[in-house]
């Protein structure tokens, strides 16, 4: 199966399905004078004396990525984060309302044009005339000021 046709057959192969095929020659005292690495993506192989191990050093180590554990711890993540984002924008709604209300309801101190002071919002300053009181004095003002300029008594 190591036939030099054979090995050019899956290196064309391999890298038709996009694994990188790294072949290192070695000469002098080196223990193999042929070193194969294969690359996938992150994932690769590290001086295999043959392209058939390198090929089964590629396959464990694939294999060791998408393990059933992994799968299912990603998966479990997954869902988990997928929760909290919904929970998170849960939340975010409240607050936002929460803060609305809470706008809504909080008083703000104002400058009194009548005292010269400052009151919060809600509160009426005793030294302001009350609307009726106040329609009332313009209307006497008024009826005074009509009575006296026609010579009135």
């Amino acid at each position: 199966m190591t036939s030099p046709e054979w090995t050019e057959v899956l290196r064309k192969r391999l890298a038709a399905i996009g694994v990188e095929v790294r072949v290192q020659t070695f000469t002098g005292d080196s223990s193999y004078p042929v070193e194969y690495t294969l690359i996938a993506g992150s994932v690769r192989t590290f001086g295999e004396p043959t392209l058939d191990a390198a090929l089964v050093s590629l396959i464990g180590e694939l294999l060791k990525v998408t393990s059933t554990d992994e799968v299912t711890s990603y998966r479990a993540m997954e869902t988990a984060l997928q929760g909290l984002s919904g929970n998170i924008l849960a939340l975010r709604t409240e607050l936002l309302v929460v803060k609305a209300q809470v706008a809504e309801q909080e008083p703000i101190l104002r400058d009194c044009e009548f005292c010269g002071g400052a009151h919060y919002t809600g509160q009426r300053c005793p030294l302001a005339p009350q609307a009726e009181q106040a329609q009332q004095e313009y209307e006497d003002t008024r009826k005074y000021m009509e009575h006296h300029s026609t010579g009135g008594d």
